[in-house]
């Protein structure tokens, strides 16, 4: 199962044009909990013995300023797996692929 580490690509809204936003890293450790688990664990390393399809992880970002949000998942996972990602009740499939620390872009919201 994939062990995931976010990583947020915010653009915002009222940036004068031609201004570039550095990508935010936000780590799932210190910022994240799952409900629903049964074997799954965040650790400063991500999340874990991610099994249950059950489980649900929520990740607490503080944006300063309204605008655009881009999301990529940065994620290490023997097998493809699809994972649901949510924010503001906009919910988009993202299939995340095999590999070590792959950039999976999720959408924009």
């Amino acid at each position: 199962m994939p062990l995931l580490v976010l990583l947020l690509l915010a653009t915002l809204a009222n940036l004068p044009p031609g201004n570039i936003v550095e990508p935010t890293r936000v780590p799932i450790g210190g910022n994240s909990w799952v409900q629903g688990a049964t074997n799954e664990r965040i650790t400063k390393s991500g999340l874990t013995e991610w099994t249950s399809k059950e489980a649900v992880m929520t990740t607490y970002v503080r944006l300063a300023r309204p605008g655009s949000l881009s999301l990529s998942l940065v994620a290490t996972s023997s097998g493809t797996s699809t994972v649901r990602v949510t924010i503001g009740g906009k919910s988009i499939p993202v299939v995340l692929a095999a590999g070590d620390s792959v950039e999976n872009p999720a959408g924009e919201w």
